[in-house]
C-alpha cells in the first residue's frame, strides 16, 4: 500500500533502457562476429601471400632450369652441326 508506484515516465525510461541493453548485446555479438571474420580473412591472406611467394620461388627455379636446358640444347645442336660438317 505504501510502495512507491512507478510513474509513466519511469516505466518509459525502463523500457528504453531495456531496449538499449538489448541493442548493446546485439552490437557486442556483431562485433565479435566481425572480429572473428577479420581474423579468418587475415589468416587466409597470410596463407595466400606465402603460397604466392612459394610459387614465385618455384617459377624462378623452373626458369633457371629452362635456361640451362636451352643452353645445353644449343651446345648439343652446335656440336652436332660441327660433327656433321667435319664428317662431310
Amino acid at each position: 500500500m505504501f510502495g512507491k508506484k512507478e510513474s509513466l515516465f519511469d516505466q518509459d525510461q525502463n523500457k528504453q533502457l531495456e531496449q538499449l541493453m538489448k541493442n548493446q548485446t546485439i552490437l557486442i555479438k556483431n562485433n565479435s562476429y566481425f572480429i572473428n571474420t577479420i581474423k579468418v580473412l587475415t589468416e587466409n591472406n597470410t596463407y595466400l601471400i606465402n603460397h604466392v611467394k612459394s610459387l614465385e620461388t618455384r617459377m624462378s627455379a623452373n626458369e633457371l632450369k629452362d635456361q640451362e636446358q636451352a643452353a645445353l640444347f644449343a651446345n648439343l645442336s652446335q656440336s652436332a652441326s660441327q660433327t656433321k660438317e667435319e664428317s662431310t
